[in-house]
């Protein structure tokens, strides 16, 4: 019985051992808690002329503020927070109807911001310096912030998603022209388009009259 309970005792003692020893040399990794890890800060993705895929040298910029309805608070905020510098603003109020809640319809003003502005690759780094905490600024007061890059130049449009680590959600390929719609997880404004969920969309084209390629956030609103 003795002898049994000494063997027992020597293997949890070579155990407990082990264990101390595994710990010392690094085998085994302690166990943080969940609340002591970090999340990784998901960076934006690159916009056209930083992807490095094109051979451009400057891109066509535009900003589009969508509200559907008017508010003069939200709207001069907003207004008093747009960058200046080599932008052309222009406004449009265009009256819509809209159903109360006795079910007649009163008409309400909805308006929209055009921005433009043609800009580097320098330049174009500025622009994530501002845009996605102004574009939540815009969802806050009740609107949409759309941006859309062109150039003149063709790209690849799956080396771009995948340089991004942009989820793709939804394809189009129609003769010369590729579109590619998905999720990036990051500070980009999402909306619905169909039953998925997107935030960013590029569209590449080859035609008679040369290459273009828009990368639109978080979608394509004018034409392409």
């Amino acid at each position: 019985m003795s002898s049994r309970l000494n063997r027992l005792i020597l293997v949890i003692v070579l155990i407990i051992s082990s264990i101390v020893l595994a710990y010392k040399v690094g085998v085994i990794t302690p166990q943080r808690s969940i609340a002591s890890i970090e999340s990784p800060v998901q960076k934006p993705p690159n916009l056209l002329l930083a992807s490095g895929l094109t051979g451009a040298s400057e891109a066509e910029l535009r900003v589009t503020l969508w509200f559907k309805q008017e508010d003069k608070e939200a709207y001069l905020n907003l207004i008093n927070h747009l960058p200046q510098s080599d932008w052309e603003w222009k406004t449009i109020k265009q009256g819509v109807l809209s159903e109360s809640k006795q079910n007649d319809l009163e008409p309400n003003q909805a308006i929209t911001i055009h921005g433009y502005r043609l800009i580097n690759k320098n330049e174009e780094a500025e622009v994530l310096s501002w845009y996605p905490a102004f574009s939540q600024q815009v969802q806050q007061a009740g609107g949409i912030a759309y941006l859309d890059e062109r150039v003149s130049s063709g790209m690849d449009v799956e080396a771009y998603f995948s340089q991004n680590n942009i989820t793709p959600k939804q394809w189009i390929i129609s003769g010369k022209t590729s579109s590619l719609a998905g999720y990036s997880a990051g500070p980009f404004t999402t909306i619905q388009a169909g039953r998925d969920k997107v935030n960013i969309q590029l569209l590449s084209r080859s035609s008679t009259r040369g290459e273009n390629t828009v990368l639109a956030i978080p979608a394509l609103l004018e034409e392409f």
